[in-house]
């Protein structure tokens, strides 16, 4: 359930780590989507996660062991996919680039996503799928 000032607080969080540098288990595409749904939500769901893990392949590990194919997955069972049409600020977004998929924190017309240590803009369009954060 959203909170009632999930506009603000996510405005907030989306300024407060606009800068921070990649970090695998600290500050990587998972963890950025989960801070996200912390703002929106105030429930992080992958808090059991941060710190955990130093790679790509540590990261994977985690989630394999306790049932999740990937990052991508996990965000997948915990929220219901939805419409492109029917997407709001504060959801999840899984982009592909390449061989890699990410997740992103939907706004608007565009999705927020890591850019190496910063936050970049990419066209919803480029979704593959659309996760309601509701």
């Amino acid at each position: 359930m959203r909170l009632y000032d999930w506009e603000a607080r996510l405005s907030d969080y989306i300024c407060r780590v606009a800068k921070t540098p990649f970090e695998y288990g600290v500050h990587d595409c998972a963890l950025f989507a989960a801070g996200g749904v912390e703002a929106v939500t105030g429930s992080n769901p992958a808090v059991k996660w941060a710190g955990r893990y130093g790679c790509a392949l540590g990261g994977l590990r985690q989630m394999r062991r306790v049932g999740y194919a990937d990052h991508i997955d996990c965000a997948a069972r915990l929220f219901p996919a939805i419409s492109a049409a029917a997407r709001m600020a504060g959801d999840l977004a899984v982009v592909t680039q390449g061989d890699d998929r990410a997740l992103g924190i939907v706004q608007g017309a565009l999705i927020y996503v890591l850019l190496g240590d910063q936050i970049g803009l990419v066209p919803a369009h480029r979704a593959s799928q659309i996760l309601g954060v509701r």
